[in-house]
Formats: structure tokens, sequence, C-alpha cells
């Protein structure tokens, strides 16, 4: 994906780490060359998007495949396909944005403020 004229590949890029989220989750990417970026997962249900403190499975439980177990799988995901949809933004960011990042999502909530002090 191209941001600002440059080239952000994930292929290409390291994973650092990760956030996993009902409303989409997040990674931390370094590029070969040192640049950061994260890759933003956003999730909308019937067009609208969803908070992070929100659930698909939770806001439409009529898409929990549970419910339609006799049902061909291929027209499962069609009416999921056509209700849900997941959107992926790539943003770069500075070193210590990266590492901002990592200790505010990493590090349990208790030791944060330790941490982001000492940096």
């Amino acid at each position: 994906m191209k941001t600002n004229n440059q080239i952000y590949d994930t292929k290409q890029a390291k994973e650092i780490c990760s956030e996993p989220s009902p409303d989409g989750d997040d990674y931390l990417y370094q590029m070969p060359d040192g640049r950061f970026f994260l890759q933003v997962g956003t999730t909308f249900l019937d067009g609208v998007k969803i908070r992070p403190d929100q659930d698909v499975n939770e806001l439409a439980p009529e898409l929990d495949r549970v419910e339609f177990r006799n049902e061909p799988e291929e027209s499962y995901f069609a009416r999921r396909r056509a209700r849900v949809r997941y959107v992926r933004t790539i943003v770069p960011i500075s070193g210590r944005e990266a590492l901002v990042w990592c200790v505010k999502t990493q590090i349990p909530e208790c030791f944060r403020g330790y941490v982001l002090e000492s940096i």
C-alpha cells in the first residue's frame, strides 16, 4: 500500500506485535529500512463502524454460525459478507510512536505509567 509517497508492504515488513480487538485487529510492522507503520483494522456492520468496545457477534447474533448449522456454508458466508466489512488502513508512525503504542497495547495497564515515564 502506498501512503505519503512511501510504499508499506506487510509481506516485506517484519511484524513486531499486534493488538487483537473485536472491532478489528491492529498490527505494528517495521520495514527493512527501519520505518514503522500500523495496519489498523476497522470493522463495519451494515455500513456503520463498530466501536472498539463492540463485537459483531454481540451486535448481530443472527450472524453466529451456530444458528445456521444446517445451512450451506456458501450462503452463510454470503450473508455475512453482505453485512460485515473489514477495512485495513496503513498509518505511518515514528519510532517513538511505535514504542509508545507497544507500551500502551502490550504491557499490563498497572505498569504502563512507569514505563511511559521512563521513555
